[in-house]
């Protein structure tokens, strides 16, 4: 569309427009007729409505061509004459004439672009009729970018191409010219922009652990230098062959922590980048970025008070040095008050703090630098309480030892021979129809009470169906006996400290099913026939709260006559006499990972080290101690897979059943 405007004298006539495009036209004119000189040149001006933006030429002939221009757009164009000075004196220019003239719009060619994947853009556009014979005429698809650049020239028949090898999530912008028979101007053009998919998620780089301690990790990583999209998250996944262990977390940054984890145990981590779609295509979840990392060993740390002024503090040697070897532990112990500090001398595991407060409570808390940021450790805490200033006679009687426990050595993994009498309370019971040997364990809980496992009930019932819930005489029902042997040590010699004594009387717990192999409720109470003498040799256990936790950092015992592991023969052998072995209480998860069919209530799972349980154990108790040294039993060992071999065992938990253990004992008895 065209619309002049003249004015008279020495001003152009007849202003045309032709050769109209997207981005051109061609202007025409005639000179004026009343030139009044000779004129030497035309001065046209081209200005943009849109943006304002002015070209000027100055042209000889009657004629110009306009390029470069924007489609569909209106553009105001003033043509002025100039004449040659006479005689010296400027005449300059002529009044101007002005017209208006549209661009074509882009729809002329009806350009589309799409993109087909991360890589590759189709290009189409309408077929439009030749206008010359001459098999000349053809478009140019056009498309530039820093990383490829596109000009190819398709025939003019032609109505579709496809650019390939392109870069993900890319915005490329797309120029379709139409070119004439004689190629010497654009007729027509358009343009547009279209973006290729977003790819799957590119690899991370530099994954690294700035903060790794005995139970968590912190992993951080770079992100993908290219990411061809935007990234929508991180998925992180935690894998260890060691305890099966599988934990799969999303990242929205960089870094995540994996906490609840198993001290020196070797993780796999690995990340992938996914990546947003663009519309619905494209995007996704990228290859796998892989690390390995070990976290700290425990330092088992302990405290126990020995007196009214000493508190022994234990720890594992080896694990307290910092990740470099450059800085010492530390032990603070406090009462809130008055603090002392002790900076753990390499290769030692204990020590004493002494002159402390009667009666009063301290916290220990040992501090190991893990990295070589002085301002990053982790500390590990336990309390413990002084005795009170009273005469003995008037401590509680039960879970006393009358010699302090023996130090481990840190390295000894396994279970090692008892001190004589060092578990007062830990007992053997022998049946007619079992044999001379300690089939199972038990525990003394008063003079005349033995608590073990309902199984071990079982081992010994000669065929018969044990009645559960109800006291039974032993004798009565199966014409056999069974005894327990207390106060002994070596069952290769006669000592002067054992007593046999007769069971007279069994309860099962009235929940547990015999005869199914169930280790629910796996708990059973024997009455003696006669109580034992309490003393240094012979002493019962304390019974836990209904309530009671155990810390994992408590180091718990078992002890019985059960097979220990020969290193020579590596081999399983009958001990002949007491060992003990360390435990600690876990949470279920831990044994979870080895249980297919799941781990009952009530069950308490128990890190051994190597020191495992076996058969001839169960129905021994687990005696873990309190701050002022008081031991109390909080398992008794099962039954299961776990007997003999691995790292991990199971154990009936006590402090539900104490109820009912209690009400029992304070029942009446079978006579």
């Amino acid at each position: 569309t065209a619309t002049v405007t003249t004015f008279a004298d020495q001003s152009v006539t007849n202003v045309t427009f032709s050769e109209i495009t997207t981005a051109s036209f061609k202007v025409s004119w005639q000179a004026p007729y009343l030139s009044n000189g000779e004129i030497p040149t035309y001065k046209i001006e081209s200005i943009n409505t849109n943006t304002g933006r002015k070209l000027t030429m100055e042209v000889l002939t009657y004629e110009t061509t306009f390029t470069g221009l924007d489609p569909n757009t209106t553009y105001n164009i003033s043509i002025m004459t100039e004449n040659k000075p006479r005689n010296g004196h400027s005449v300059g220019l002529g009044p101007p004439v002005t017209a208006t003239v549209t661009t074509l719009p882009l729809d002329e060619l009806g350009l589309r672009a799409e993109a087909l994947s991360s890589d590759s853009i189709r290009v189409t556009w309408r077929k439009i009729t030749a206008k010359s014979k001459i098999n000349e005429e053809r478009f140019i698809v056009d498309l530039r970018k820093q990383d490829a650049t596109y000009q190819v020239e398709v025939g003019a028949d032609k109505s579709t191409y496809n650019c390939t090898d392109l870069s993900p999530f890319t915005a490329y912008p797309i120029t379709l010219t139409y070119l004439s028979a004689n190629g010497l101007l654009p007729e027509i053009y358009a343009t547009t922009t279209v973006t290729t998919w977003p790819s799957a998620g590119q690899r991370v780089t530099n994954i690294r652990f700035p903060r790794t301690k005995f139970r968590s990790i912190m992993v951080a990583w770079s992100a993908p230098d290219k990411p061809y999209g935007i990234i929508k998250l991180y998925k992180v996944f935690l894998r260890s062959r060691e305890d099966r262990r599988k934990i799969d977390v999303t990242a929205p940054k960089t870094e995540t922590t994996f906490t609840n984890l198993y001290p020196n145990t070797a993780y796999t981590i690995i990340i992938q980048t996914e990546n947003l779609q663009l519309n619905g295509q494209g995007g996704g979840i990228g290859k796998n970025s892989t690390a390995t990392v070990t976290t700290l060993d425990d330092v088992y740390l302990g405290a126990v008070a020995m007196g009214t002024d000493i508190v022994r503090v234990t720890w594992k040697n080896e694990s307290v040095l910092s990740k470099d070897n450059s800085r010492p532990s530390i032990i603070l112990l406090s009462d809130g008050r008055v603090e002392s500090q002790y900076e753990i001398v390499p290769g030692s595991w204990e020590q004493f703090f002494r002159n402390l407060s009667t009666f009063t409570t301290y916290t220990v808390t040992l501090m190991r630098f893990v990295s070589t940021d002085r301002d990053f450790s982790e500390s590990f805490n336990v309390s413990v309480t002084t005795w009170p200033a009273v005469s003995p006679s008037d401590h509680p009687t039960c879970g006393r030892r009358r010699q302090p426990p023996t130090t481990w050595s840190p390295l000894n993994m396994t279970r090692r021979v008892t001190d004589q009498n060092s578990w007062p309370w830990t007992l053997g019971l022998y049946s007619s129809v079992r044999g001379g040997y300690p089939y199972c364990g038990g525990t003394l809980i008063a003079p005349d009470w033995i608590i073990t496992a309902a199984h071990c009930v079982e081992l010994a019932m000669n065929c018969i169906t044990a009645p559960v819930g109800e006291l039974f005489s032993y004798k009565a029902l199966t014409s056999a006996i069974l005894f327990a042997r207390i106060g002994d040590h070596d069952l290769n010699k006669r000592e002067a400290t054992e007593m046999d004594r007769v069971v007279r009387s069994i309860i099962i717990h009235p929940q547990y099913k015999v005869q199914s192999g169930n280790r629910e409720h796996d708990v059973a109470l024997l009455q003696l026939a006669k109580p034992v003498p309490i003393g240094a040799e012979i002493d019962v256990i304390c019974l836990p709260q209904t309530d009671s936790t155990v810390s994992s950092s408590t180091e718990c015992v078992f002890a019985g006559w059960g097979p220990t592991l020969s290193s020579q023969l590596n081999v399983h052998q009958v001990s002949s006499v007491l060992t003990e072995g360390r435990v600690m209480i876990e949470s279920k998860d831990v044994c979870q990972t080895f249980e297919k069919n799941g781990i009952p209530e009530g069950q308490a799972c128990l890190a051994t080290r190597n020191g495992n349980p076996c058969w001839g154990d169960s129905g021994a108790g687990v005696y873990c101690p309190d701050a002022q040294g008081q031991w109390s039993l909080y398992g008794l060992i099962n039954r299961g897979k776990f007997l003999c071999v691995g790292q991990y065992a199971m154990s009936t938990f006590i402090p539900p059943h104490v109820d009912w253990i209690r009400k029992t004992v304070a029942a009446k008895n079978v006579t």
